[in-house]
């Protein structure tokens, strides 16, 4: 303060520095969530555009292989002389960059250990739930049956079978702690919070056939509309359990 009697300038008291700090720690809890926010929903957005790039490329295999979508990973036991390499490592040659199979807010090691045997890191879920190719022991239909020593030929998943491509998704996200599968089997498997899919402010980012990204929480995916499985032209949603599976471990989240 201005000592007047003196014309010079005085300290601060002990309280106006104790308010000065008060202001300043209010300030920072009040805009420290505001910039972590900023700061994840760019890191969202950049997350979106790896699954377009991801999209192009499979629109990209797709075109090459006879409107044939790629297998979600391969079974060199049950078919010793065929080597079929994870979803990821046929799909990386068409985007080229192995940055893109990443999610921005990963922050856990494990995500990037699990690697591909091209190097590719398994940070994206491909839905398995028939909708996309397997080889062996993973479920074609919704939460329930599975494929077991099936003939490769009696698998290819033809993008014709897409009853609505733009309600199906494809690739979505894995949870921060990774895992060694890029894949999610069927919805009945899906066991949140420890499989989440909530990268995003609680949310997480979807890639469906028809190309386009979006951002949902699990429970979008279920209801009104199933999106888990590739035909369904009806918009027919989820059985009722598995919605409230999903809803109760997706408010655990939240």
């Amino acid at each position: 303060m201005f000592n007047l009697l003196s014309g010079r300038k005085s300290a601060f008291t002990l309280i106006e520095l104790l308010v000065v700090i008060a202001i300043i720690a209010i300030l920072a809890a009040i805009l420290f969530p505001v910039f972590a926010r900023a700061r994840e929903n760019a890191r969202r957005t950049s997350c979106l555009s790896n699954l377009k790039q991801v999209g192009l490329g499979i629109m990209q295999y797709t075109q090459d292989y006879d409107e044939t979508m790629v297998v979600i990973f391969g079974d060199t036991t049950n078919y010793p002389t065929q080597v079929f390499p994870y979803w990821i490592e046929l799909i990386q040659p068409y985007v080229k960059s192995r940055q893109l199979f990443t999610c921005p807010s990963v922050t856990s090691p494990n995500a990037r250990y699990y690697q591909s045997s091209n190097g590719v890191a398994k940070s994206y879920y491909a839905n398995a739930s028939r909708t996309w190719n397997n080889t062996y022991n993973d479920a074609v239909n919704f939460g329930a049956a599975s494929m077991t020593d099936r003939p490769i030929s009696d698998q290819p998943v033809k993008l014709a079978s897409f009853g609505s491509p733009s309600q199906t998704w494809v690739v979505t996200e894995k949870s921060d702690d990774g895992g060694n599968e890029p894949y999610i089997p069927y919805l009945n498997s899906l066991d949140l919070p420890s499989n989440k899919l909530t990268n995003h402010l609680g949310s997480s980012n979807w890639l469906f056939a028809d190309g386009h990204v979006k951002a949902l929480k699990p429970l979008a995916t279920v209801t009104p509309y199933n999106m888990w499985i590739n035909n369904n032209p009806n918009g027919v949603a989820a059985p009722a359990g598995l919605q409230a599976k999903i809803a109760a471990q997706q408010a655990l989240m939240n």
